[in-house]
């Protein structure tokens, strides 16, 4: 976390912004914080923690992150902003279901061998985004369910 930490800080003094105690208590919540959220779960996590603060300042505090990129935002064929952070994280992909819209992170090392190793012509691949989507199981046994009624 220090290492993010000082990334932000590094970012702030070079835009000349300041540095207040507020984005770096966001940006240790997000450390927290498990799996992909939106600025609104976010919020809640906020307050759950007893860390109030205005949606107007996570949405600033959110823009800034992904400016200096500590986060990555994520719309996965929806209307809706999904952040999840970059830090400290191994390449995955996206498992979206279809029906009930869960996302699970997927990890498949061959693939991300694979695409690491790809020639893209002198295009040097820094990150990529998969996506799958589908029915997640438990979605799948609803429908059955639903079926053999």
């Amino acid at each position: 976390m220090e290492r993010e930490k000082q990334i932000l800080a590094n970012y702030i003094k070079e835009k000349g912004l300041r540095k207040t105690p507020e984005r770096f208590a966001i940006l240790e919540k997000i450390a927290e914080y498990k799996g992909h959220f939106t600025v609104d779960e976010l919020f809640a996590y906020m307050h759950e923690k007893n860390f109030p603060v205005s949606r107007s300042t996570l949405y600033n505090a959110v823009e800034l992150f992904l400016e200096c990129n500590l986060i990555e935002r994520h719309t996965f064929d929806s209307n809706v902003a999904y952040y999840e952070r970059k830090f400290n994280k191994e390449p995955h992909n996206h498992q979206i279901c279809t029906v009930c819209g869960k996302i699970t992170k997927h990890r498949n090392r061959d693939l991300t061998r694979q695409i690491k190793h790809v020639g893209f012509r002198g295009f040097k691949v820094e990150s990529y985004q998969l996506n799958l989507y589908g029915i997640c199981k438990k979605c799948q046994r609803e429908a059955q369910k639903n079926i053999e009624k």
